[in-house]
């Protein structure tokens, strides 16, 4: 692999793990950039390109790609780290079977074409001394560090896309009219305590909005009280990220998730907090199929 390939990794890199899982449509954008050649960053020495293509990973991800190209679907299954995220508010796929049901929408012949380019010229984007893992054909596919296993799919053909339409509608349908007007949804989460999501609008002047109803109500009923101007923030190299939302008398809600693990909680948690500190503070339970809080 030649050294002096450059790679516009920094972009790729922010929308490993949004969920990514899934925020903004990210897994569209990295699709939007890639599809751009003229993008052009230089490589940092955080990351390295791969140089040895017989490195053990690097053979483990090509027979991947070669399975996949021949078709071979419960072969594939066996490799995939589940649940496998998709947009929102497509669910995930979490396991075998539904992968193998949907592996022709996820592999349409656009991708197909790239993975047998990949074979034909292997390229790799290789984080595995940052965040331990590696990606290819510009990031639409991210493997562990071992290459055995694929983690994340940042791909979505036209046909998902159409279905996540789809989807999108009957969902708007359901809900509430005052929450219903949102370009993309970010988050949906829940505490003991409270349901909530966080969505982009229109209106992008207005931030990102904080919507909340109690725990034992869904989206369908009026919400309790909704926040605008909300701020995305990332948090470090791969450390998580924190979305702050200021309310009335000074109380800020935050969604904070922290995904390097130490000594300190890890996860999504919910805090409440006014000027003196921290009131509320609740592990977060990641809602990924909104009909689950919709009657």
């Amino acid at each position: 692999m030649k050294k002096n390939r450059i790679l516009f990794i920094f972009l790729l890199a922010s929308l490993l793990f949004f969920n990514c899982t899934g925020a903004q449509n990210e897994t569209n954008l990295a699709a939007n950039i890639a599809e751009d050649n003229s993008l052009e960053v230089t490589l940092s020495n955080e990351y390295e390109i791969a140089e040895d293509e017989n490195y053990e990973p690097y053979t483990a991800i090509t027979k991947i790609v070669q399975t996949i190209i021949d078709g071979k679907k419960d072969e594939v299954a066996q490799a995939i780290t589940y649940p496998l995220k998709r947009d929102a508010p497509l669910p995930p796929i979490k396991n075998a079977d539904e992968f193998m049901a949907q592996f022709d929408l996820l592999f349409d012949a656009n991708l197909m074409k790239r993975l047998e380019e990949f074979i034909e010229a292997p390229d790799y984007i290789d984080l595995t001394y940052s965040n331990g893992t590696i990606g290819i054909i510009d990031g639409f596919i991210w493997f562990t560090e071992s290459g055995k296993d694929i983690i994340s799919i940042n791909y979505s053909s036209k046909a998902e896309q159409e279905k996540r339409s789809d989807l999108d509608k009957k969902v708007k349908n359901a809900m509430h009219p005052a929450a219903r007007n949102y370009t993309y949804s970010v988050y949906i989460g829940k505490t003991d305590d409270y349901l909530f999501r966080i969505d982009e609008l229109e209106d992008t002047d207005k931030g990102l909005r904080y919507t909340q109803w109690r725990a034992d109500k869904t989206m369908a009923d009026e919400p309790d009280f909704m926040l605008y101007y909300g701020q995305r923030e990332k948090m470090g190299s791969a450390g998580g990220y924190q979305t702050t939302f200021h309310g009335k008398d000074s109380i800020n809600y935050l969604l904070d998730q922290v995904w390097l693990c130490g000594e300190d909680d890890c996860g999504d948690f919910l805090i409440i907090q006014n000027e003196e500190g921290i009131n509320y503070k609740q592990q977060v339970s990641q809602i990924l199929d909104p009909f689950e809080v919709l009657p």
